[in-house]
């Protein structure tokens, strides 16, 4: 019995031991190098989404109660349209200025969704915005990114691109849909911090804390292979034909 007694208690001793050790490999290494990748993947999301932008280019013209006006001139306190038809307050303009070609990131280059490519008058005249500006087409919200046909909508060459390319982004009250060259754009949303602009400092000396802005009830796609079908027969999206380098939301 004491023999038993005491090859049981070695064996509880060894097992003690090993779990001991796990959990000190778990606390002091495991658990480390998880929360460093993890935090890695987050970093390198954030910058992408950061250096892709959310905005239109300058001489995006955007409905007021006056008509439309570029965006570069809009100021806080002015009233743009909402797609609805109610006025809503600007209360900020966010920019962000790049060397695209200096970057050589294809997130960098803008998206030209050509006058009429969305349907007849939409867009108005050619509209230039970011690659993952949301534009609205069948109550979605689709990234422009995500609508490149090679045609009617396509990168800008990196020849039409300035040395330095400013973008501009309007942020309201709430998370609006918005005319934007004829065409229902999505105003500021903060799936990208305040931060990336380069007028950030402004923001905290009007506001200073930043408030959370929630997304508007309405199904974002922000990859091509999610557009529908109908969508992209009508668009003359070709799948097979079309890379995919702008899928940054």
């Amino acid at each position: 019995m004491t023999m038993s007694t005491s090859i049981e208690d070695i064996i509880k001793d060894i097992v003690e031991d090993v779990v001991e050790n796990i959990q000190d490999v778990i606390e002091e290494e495991l658990l480390p190098a998880i929360e460093d990748a993890v935090g890695d993947i987050a970093e390198q999301v954030q910058d992408a989404l950061e250096e892709a932008g959310i905005c239109f280019a300058a001489g995006s013209m955007i409905a007021t109660p006056d008509g439309e006006v570029a965006v570069e001139t809009l100021s806080i306190g002015d009233r743009v349209m909402t797609a609805s038809g109610e006025q809503v307050a600007v209360k900020w303009i966010g920019h962000q200025t790049f060397r695209p070609v200096a970057s050589g990131s294809e997130k960098l280059r803008p998206v030209r969704i050509s006058a009429g490519a969305l349907e007849p008058g939409k867009p108005n005249r050619d509209l230039v915005l970011t690659a993952s500006h949301g534009v609205i087409i069948d109550g979605l919200v689709i990234n422009a990114g995500a609508l490149v046909n090679h045609g009617t909508i396509d990168y800008v060459s990196w020849n039409e691109l300035p040395d330095t390319v400013t973008y501009y982004h309007i942020e309201t009250e709430n998370h609006e849909v918005i005319l934007a060259n004829g065409t229902e754009a999505e105003t500021y949303v903060d799936y990208i911090e305040r931060k990336a602009f380069d007028n950030y400092a402004e923001y905290v000396a009007l506001y200073g804390n930043e408030t959370r802005i929630v997304e508007m009830p309405r199904h974002r796609i922000s990859a091509r292979r999610l557009l529908p079908l109908a969508l992209r027969l009508r668009l003359g999206i070709d799948m097979d034909s079309v890379p995919e380098i702008a899928k940054t939301a």
